[in-house]
């Protein structure tokens, strides 16, 4: 896999390598093609024992940019992927009230298309969602303050997503500090669950003032993770969900 880029062929052979990933992990799998640009996206389903129909979400996109032959598109956005798949192996093992959902979208990069045909079908069939935690590029920080944002906003019960995701950061001791957008922007796939009503947040580096100078370039590589303050909002997501759920 070369480059996830929704025109290069690696972007299907990603979609292989999840499905085969989740499969092994001993999920059910399922996955929703849309567009004219064939897009797809795929998903592991843990049920829930008290609210099965009251999902909770953690998701990444797996697109990445920029449209070239190799593009590692490593902290946009591999990072936030990975550790969906590490949600999805640490959590096999747990049960939860709630179903849990392991989320891939493709083509965010083009207009949240994934994302948005997902949220369209849930509320299209009158779904319930109990929250969404969405991870987008979590592995850049070039200053090592630890500063991440979560974005929120007043949209059904994503303020109250963000005051989980602040109280596991405190209770654990993950040692993130957490700033709250709030209302959060709207460029990453939390936004196409706002715009269907359900609640939701982003998690995400300090975009505001440490952006990552890679970003949508070829440079975009593994090399330039801070690794110590990727693994705390890995596990930040992680815990987040699984007090959600």
């Amino acid at each position: 896999i070369q480059s996830r880029n929704r025109n290069r062929p690696g972007n299907e052979l990603c979609f292989r390598y999840l499905r085969n990933k989740l499969i092994a992990l001993g999920y059910q799998v399922d996955s929703l093609s849309f567009g004219s640009n064939g897009g797809k996206n795929i998903w592991a389903v843990k049920p829930g024992n008290v609210y099965p129909n009251e999902p909770v979400i953690i998701c990444a996109h797996y697109d990445g940019m920029p449209n070239a032959a190799i593009a590692p598109a490593a902290d946009d956005n591999a990072s936030s992927m990975s550790a969906v798949l590490e949600a999805a192996r640490t959590m096999a093992s747990y049960n939860f009230e709630h179903t849990v959902i392991f989320a891939f979208w493709d083509d965010e990069e083009y207009g949240l298309a994934g994302s948005n045909a997902f949220a369209t079908l849930y509320d299209n069939a009158n779904d319930n969602i109990h929250g969404v935690i969405n991870m987008d590029a979590i592995a850049w920080d070039s200053d090592n303050d630890s500063v991440a944002r979560v974005h929120t906003g007043p949209v059904a019960n994503s303020e109250t997503i963000a005051d989980t995701v602040i109280a596991v950061n405190t209770d654990y001791a993950i040692g993130i500090d957490l700033q709250v957008n709030n209302p959060g922007a709207t460029y990453s796939d939390h936004a196409s669950f706002w715009n269907h009503t359900y609640g939701a947040v982003l998690l995400i580096e300090d975009w505001d003032n440490d952006a990552n100078t890679h970003y949508h370039s070829v440079t975009d590589e593994v090399q330039y993770f801070n690794l110590p303050y990727y693994h705390k909002m890995s596990r930040l997501s992680i815990g987040s969900t699984a007090a959600l759920a």
